[in-house]
């Protein structure tokens, strides 16, 4: 993680260093008139910057996102990311929290296998390209939401509850002791 901050660091200066240059060199354009000279040299440069990447802080975790924001975190992220949660509403964002009851679970079925490449193209942001997404998911939900689950037929028939091993663990109400030993 550190060597991710020297290597972000460097790379955040040189995209200002570039982009100073930049602006020196579109003043001396302006003042100068139509040299050509200097136009070619500004072009040079905006295509510098341009090829420039920055790249983002790795990240390991994520929590409650959208579909669109997954995909971009797989996108920023080499491909890989893990969601822990110790709540189930993922799974109301999935069915369409969000975006008026659509349900939206394409980029979790490609990260499933991590064999379908993931094609993002929305207009007013770059393309995303994963080419082998991988999401690991850990949720501790409560038996209500799993039942939920079962009333979304597409989410069965899409394909995305037979990828999920749920573990149910058998329920201690009942079995507790009411006079346990006392903590030493």
């Amino acid at each position: 993680l550190e060597d991710s901050r020297i290597v972000i660091s460097r790379a955040e200066a040189e995209h200002e260093l570039l982009s100073l240059q930049l602006k020196n060199l579109q003043k001396t354009a302006s003042q100068s008139g139509a040299d050509e000279a200097i136009r070619g040299q500004v072009m040079e440069q905006a295509t510098l910057l341009s090829e420039h990447d920055v790249p983002t802080s790795p990240r390991l975790l994520c929590e409650d996102t959208t579909a669109e924001a997954l995909g971009s975190l797989l996108a920023e992220n080499g491909g890989v990311i893990a969601m822990i949660s110790d709540e189930g509403g993922i799974f109301e964002t999935m069915t369409g929290k969000y975006s008026k009851d659509h349900l939206s679970i394409d980029v979790y079925l490609k990260a499933y296998s991590g064999t379908v490449p993931l094609r993002v193209d929305r207009k007013g942001r770059p393309p995303e390209y994963v080419e082998r997404p991988k999401l690991t998911m850990v949720l501790c939900i409560q038996p209500d939401i799993l039942q939920g689950l079962s009333k979304q037929p597409s989410l069965n028939h899409r394909g995305l509850i037979p990828r999920i091993a749920f573990v149910i663990p058998e329920s201690l109400v009942g079995y507790r002791k009411d006079d346990p030993f006392p903590v030493s």
